[in-house]
C-alpha cells in the first residue's frame, strides 16, 4: 500500500473509530532507525499523551521486514485501538496489560476482515 493510501485509510479508520477528537500525529512508512530504541522489532507503535489527548502513531514500512507479510491497515487498526485503550492501563508487563493487547489485536483483525468481507479465518491470505 503506498503511503497515500494509507494516510486515507488512517483518515477512514480514525472516523469509524470515533477518534476525531484525539490529535494523532500518523507517522506511515517508518524506517527501523525511525523506531525509538527498544522498539525495532514492532510493526506499529502508539506512544499517548492522555494530558492533552494526544498520540502519535508509527506503521513500520513493511519493505523494513521482508521475512514478514505485513497488513498495513490491520497494524494501523491495532494502533489506533492502543490510542484509545492504552489509557486504562499503563503498565505494559502485567498480565492485564497482556490480556488487553490480545483483544485490542482480535478487535483489529475482526474489523479489518468485516470491512473487507473477508472471513476472519482467511485474512492471513490478505496479509
Amino acid at each position: 500500500m503506498n503511503k497515500k493510501k494509507l494516510i486515507e485509510k488512517f483518515e477512514y479508520w480514525k472516523k469509524q473509530l470515533r477518534m476525531e477528537d484525539v490529535d494523532i500525529e500518523f507517522i506511515p512508512k517508518c524506517k527501523i532507525k525511525d523506531m525509538p530504541e527498544g522498539y525495532s522489532s514492532v510493526l506499529g507503535l502508539t506512544v499517548n499523551f492522555e494530558v492533552n489527548k494526544s498520540s502519535i502513531i508509527r506503521i513500520k514500512d513493511p519493505k523494513e521486514e521482508p521475512n514478514f507479510k505485513i497488513n498495513e491497515e490491520q497494524v494501523l487498526i491495532h494502533e489506533l485501538l492502543h490510542s484509545k485503550f492504552d489509557l486504562l492501563h499503563k503498565e505494559h508487563s502485567s498480565m492485564e496489560y497482556r490480556l488487553l493487547h490480545q483483544i485490542i489485536e482480535d478487535l483489529s483483525c475482526a474489523l479489518w476482515s468485516s470491512n473487507n468481507k473477508i472471513d476472519i479465518k482467511d485474512r492471513i491470505k490478505y496479509s
